[in-house]
């Protein structure tokens, strides 16, 4: 079971909404999209501390939108997340390489030095990316009808042997409105085809209406998730809020079932046997 209790608020810019947060040689990064108003396709960049105060703003910008970060073959890459236009940014050499797919929010994940992308969840689209020959081979689409409430949130993040993990955001309307809630998601490469597990979670308390996961990072041992909230839908004018909540992994209950007794024999039962052995 997943708990995730309120850490704090992180007090970006104005406007500056999306970050994503990771360790980079001896400091923590984050990237954000800059500016929500104008659809300025821009990636602010950001220096933080252990905890979480912005220590360091950048000049240069890098060209995107709500972006993502992961390594992969050790290598730092930033996700342009703009629909239907994404690329891959190394961040070192700020070469960007164009993503063959539709739409937005996909999920990257680096296992054995191959890069897998799920561009849906429901059902499982799976493919590999060879970002250096920009080839895109589908590896494997599950048969279930198609679910385009849960969409992808974080990178994927190591968590056994073969086995990796992630946030992503459900899209729905609710009382509220539109509204974007958190779910916990995990994909075992121990299975052909590789496995993926979908788990509706209780909201934060103080979560918004829209709430979406950006990055997980752990420091000191202790893992936090990242999001982007917000009271109402995006492009229009009111307070973006990029929090960080601590992810706490809560085992499930193991419920005991009582093994009833062994019915006492007595005299009448005893006899009883008897008389059923000689009969028979």
């Amino acid at each position: 079971m997943i708990e995730l209790l309120f850490y704090k608020r992180i007090p970006v810019s104005r406007s500056s909404i999306f970050y994503s947060l990771v360790h980079y040689k001896d400091s923590i990064l984050g990237f954000g999209r800059k500016n929500y108003e104008g659809h300025i396709r821009k990636i602010k960049v950001i220096g933080l501390d252990d905890n979480f105060n912005i220590i360091l703003e950048y000049l240069e910008d890098l060209r995107g939108e709500d972006p993502r970060c992961f390594y992969h073959k050790d290598k730092l890459y930033v996700v342009d997340n703009y629909c239907n236009d994404s690329y891959l940014i190394d961040y070192d050499t700020k070469r960007a390489t164009k993503i063959p797919l539709s739409g937005k929010n996909f999920v990257y994940i680096s296992h054995n030095n191959t890069l897998y992308i799920i561009h849906t969840m429901v059902p499982l689209s799976l493919y590999i990316f060879d970002i250096e020959q920009n080839i895109l081979i589908q590896e494997y689409r599950s048969k279930e009808k198609s679910n385009k409430e849960y969409r992808g949130g974080t990178p994927a993040y190591h968590k056994e042997n073969n086995s990796y993990y992630g946030f992503g955001h459900r899209t729905y309307n609710s009382n509220q409105g539109l509204t974007h809630d958190l779910y916990y998601w995990e994909i075992d490469f121990n299975h052909v085809p590789p496995a993926l597990t979908i788990t509706d979670i209780v909201q934060p308390a103080n979560s918004k209406t829209i709430c979406d996961p950006t990055s997980i990072i752990r420091i000191k041992d202790q893992d936090y998730l990242v999001t982007a909230e917000s009271d109402y839908p995006w492009s229009r004018e009111q307070d973006y809020i990029t929090n960080v909540y601590t992810i706490e992994y809560i085992p499930d209950p193991i419920v005991i079932i009582p093994i009833p007794d062994k019915p006492k024999k007595t005299w009448k039962s005893y006899f009883w046997s008897l008389f059923h052995k000689k009969s028979s």
